[in-house]
């Protein structure tokens, strides 16, 4: 068994269970110098997907699911793409309990401010309440959603 770090549509049991029909959620926490941006096209869903940004003063929550080796390997790849060691990450999740070494997704290339379909962030937030996310966790997806753009201009 190992350990998976989701902040995206995973964060939802429903939608996790898909994937990994033996994944068990086994707490919160949160990955420290990283923030939620939308900045992914999502095939999933249309509009943008969660990814997680580098930034020192970031706080970026979700879930941790115990997850079996051999579904583990399943999340090595992004969108349906193939498999690449950029899309899956080792990384330490911040949780009550002590660091907890897991796996999570993130994606370096990415599509600028892609708008989340408002079924995506609905799940989103159905998802961080479920697990008993902090507020902050839920603020985090509204501000993701509402951050300053620069225009052309700037």
């Amino acid at each position: 068994m190992g350990y998976f770090f989701a902040y995206g549509a995973r964060m939802s049991s429903t939608h996790m269970l898909l994937t990994s029909p033996n994944a068990r959620a086994v707490t919160q926490g949160h990955l420290a110098g990283y923030r939620l941006e939308f900045n992914v096209t999502s095939r999933e869903f249309g509009g943008g997907a969660a990814n997680a940004v580098p930034d020192p003063q970031g706080k970026l929550w979700g879930v941790v699911w115990d997850v079996p080796d051999d579904e583990l390997t399943g999340f090595d790849s992004w969108r349906g793409d193939a498999p690449s060691d950029t899309h899956g990450v080792d990384v330490e999740i911040v949780t009550a309990q002590g660091p907890v070494p897991a796996r999570t997704m993130m994606l370096q290339e990415t599509d600028g401010f892609v708008r989340p379909a408002d079924a995506y962030l609905n799940m989103l937030h159905a998802g961080a309440r479920a697990h008993g996310l902090p507020d902050e966790a839920l603020d985090e997806i509204d501000r993701a959603v509402a951050r300053p753009r620069p225009t052309e201009q700037d």
